[in-house]
């Protein structure tokens, strides 16, 4: 008896603690937002009043949230005409006051353009040579903002579906590069596509060796399979999917340093191996390797690479520099747009888009003193530019600010990963929605390796199980939350918003976690 007498006690505790909270979070709502605070509704005969704030609303209903916690559901036609009319006028708030939700979600149609035509080699460099470093150099002289661009979406788009493939073990110390979709043929001679990772050890025991490998993930037979084991270093770089061109780095040492830009022609098995291997120019400092910050092809022979603090646009089969631009802050990763026009360049407080054929400077849009992280968007139109608080999303055919994300939590300063035309995921595993102007959603993706392939976003994780997951976003909890913010009356004010769930990967599956319900605005972010 005692024992039941306590646990009703303390459900009551409960309970009554989360009556205060939801009451504390609802007048916070409305004095953040300005509106819908607490007033008295009455219904259509008069006889029955309640006082309540207006939360949410379908075509034939309302929900009211009274002081107490309490939520009352309406029918629309049991409203007096005056609650009828209060109900219109914050409808029209809701999309007169929120200018990133006056237009509709859908994306813009958008067609490829006619793909860059860069010179071909004439000549073929030795292999173990060189690669040149003697382009023109160009300078990044252009302080305004960039003039109106043409979009420039990628000519292939690759889909694949939702997967879990597990791995042999990849220990902490082991370096995983991003996952990039490959195409091959199959034996019937269809193309086919898979996704590709190389995993590369610098730390080794005495009489041990290293395990340095490149990794292909089977989306039919969802298995991974070791392609190529080497003597040497290895990493994937990239990979061009109208040739079928992968770009790796082979031989560094264990800081990264030094090694040979190389070129893999074909992932079938038996027919692997290593061409147009090019030295990487040595660093400024005497004596010192030069380190590989990053590269990216931009057609079938052509490569944008950084080097140190260089950033070149080589024809990896000639070994020739087309041009070479001086300054790159090595905390910067740049990012090119999906047909190769536009190159994205961070820098402490700012972001320089130039093209990348020339190395012409297009115009500077600077932000706070950071090294904000960059992405175009999947149809070209779009750059994403992430600081830790601030999330912005600049449209080169407008030549204006499209987006503009502002949160109290950290959103991390990485590189945001778009999920398609409105959602990013950024670098704290934070969804955000540019149309609704909001963080939407968390996934908890610490200590994991993320990029996206199509809408499909591929996260490697090392613990507790080492496995490659590829998961559609948002998942359902989120896909219900995108619902009830758009049935929301009242306009979200960013000011005040709080991040209404977030979900964890266990078991195959992503699992909710403190998930907001009642007020869509209470708290803060």
């Amino acid at each position: 008896m005692s024992q039941t007498f306590n646990n009703n006690r303390r459900t009551r505790i409960r309970r009554a603690a989360l009556l205060v909270v939801i009451a504390i979070s609802a007048a916070t709502s409305a004095n953040a937002v300005g509106q819908n605070a607490e007033r008295i509704w009455v219904d259509s005969a008069g006889n029955h009043s309640v006082k309540a704030s207006l939360v949410d609303w379908t075509d034939n209903s309302v929900v009211l949230l009274r002081s107490d916690g309490g939520e009352v559901r309406l029918q629309m036609s049991a409203l007096s005409e005056k609650d009828k009319d209060y109900v219109a006028t914050q409808k029209e708030r809701r999309f007169g006051q929120n200018s990133l939700r006056n237009v509709s979600p859908s994306p813009p149609d958008i067609k490829s353009l006619a793909p860059l035509e860069l010179p071909v080699a004439e000549q073929t460099l030795p292999s173990g040579a060189i690669l040149g470093a003697d382009g023109a150099t160009k300078i990044r002289e252009v302080d305004s903002l960039p003039e109106k661009l043409p979009a420039d979406r990628a000519p292939t788009t690759v889909a694949i579906a939702d997967a879990n493939i597990a791995l042999p073990r990849v220990d902490f110390n082991m370096v995983v590069s991003s996952v990039v979709p490959i195409t091959g043929l199959s034996e019937s001679g269809t193309r086919t596509t898979a996704l590709a990772a190389s995993i590369s050890g610098n730390i080794r025991m005495p009489g041990e060796s290293t395990r340095q490998e490149l990794v292909r993930f089977d989306l039919t037979d969802r298995r991974a399979e070791v392609a190529m084991r080497h003597y040497e270093t290895i990493r994937l770089l990239d990979h061009h999917l109208e040739s079928g061109r992968s770009l790796v780095l082979v031989g560094f040492n264990s800081l990264g340093r030094g090694g040979e830009l190389a070129v893999i022609d074909s992932w079938d098995d038996g027919a692997m191996g290593f061409n147009y291997r090019r030295r990487i120019s040595a660093s400024d400092l005497p004596g010192e390797l030069a380190k590989l910050q990053f590269a990216k092809w931009i057609d079938a022979e052509h490569v944008l690479a950084v080097v140190d603090d260089s950033m070149g646009l080589w024809n990896i089969v000639s070994g020739k520099q087309l041009y070479r631009i001086n300054g790159i802050d090595p905390r910067a990763t740049p990012a090119i747009s999906g047909g190769g026009r536009y190159t994205a360049i961070p820098y402490e407080g700012g972001v320089d888009l130039i093209e990348t054929e020339s190395g012409k400077s297009l115009g500077r849009i600077k932000v706070e003193k950071q090294v904000p992280g960059v992405a175009f968007s999947p149809l070209g139109n779009q750059l994403a530019i992430a600081t830790t608080r601030r999330l912005r999303a600049w449209d080169l055919t407008s030549a204006a600010l499209a987006g503009d994300i502002q949160s109290r939590n950290s959103l991390g300063k990485g590189q945001p990963l778009w999920i398609d035309h409105d959602l990013l995921l950024t670098d704290s595993g934070t969804l955000v929605s540019l149309f609704r102007g909001v963080p939407i959603w968390r996934y908890e993706v610490a200590g994991t390796q993320r990029s996206t392939i199509g809408k499909t976003v591929a996260i490697f994780r090392k613990e507790p199980v080492t496995e490659m997951t590829l998961v559609t976003l948002p998942h359902e909890g989120a896909e219900a939350m995108l619902k009830r913010i758009d049935a929301v009356p009242s306009m979200i004010n960013p000011e005040s918003w709080q991040i209404p769930g977030r979900s964890a990967w266990q078991s195959g599956k992503w699992v909710d976690q403190d998930v907001l319900v009642g007020s869509l605005t209470s708290g803060r972010r």
